[in-house]
């Protein structure tokens, strides 16, 4: 049976005290050449009995982009585009908030098409683009003017 491909952006909240890492496990150990990347992102320091912290990932598959150019003759230089296609969407990721009490998060991982993500675990009321709410979880999706709680 085969199955599209698909790539696998992971994306970090960013936090000053966190170092992102990718290590490659194919030097220690040929046997994972199905995964040969690791990537982490690592807080180091004395946690105090009671401290609560919030490190925020997003995972978010794809299509595989593969930039095509349109002139092959030899020396043609090809421009590099940054966009949210070629970002794979990782350049429309915006942190609003990111603490113990709430998480919420904007997304443009296509043209027009803005989301929000909130993680509200105590249900205290949240306003994202006049949108008020008290549920824990909420995906907002602008194109289609969907409120989905949880």
């Amino acid at each position: 049976m085969k199955s599209t491909a698909v790539d696998l952006l992971v994306w970090f909240a960013p936090r000053p005290d966190c170092q992102l890492q990718i290590i490659d496990r194919l030097t220690m150990d040929p046997r994972t050449s199905d995964c040969p990347a690791q990537l982490r992102y690592v807080w180091q320091g004395k946690a105090k009995a009671g401290q609560q912290m919030v490190f925020t990932q997003l995972y978010y598959p794809h299509l595989p982009y593969r930039f095509r150019t349109s002139d092959n003759n030899p020396g043609t230089k090809v421009e590099n585009r940054y966009d949210l296609q070629s970002a794979v969407g990782a350049s429309g990721i915006s942190v609003l908030r990111d603490d113990i009490e709430a998480t919420i998060l904007r997304l443009e991982l296509a043209e027009d098409e803005i989301e929000w993500i909130v993680f509200n675990p105590r249900g205290e009321l949240i306003k994202v683009d006049n949108v008020e709410i008290t549920h824990p979880y909420a995906h907002i999706d602008n194109k289609a003017n969907q409120n989905s709680s949880r």
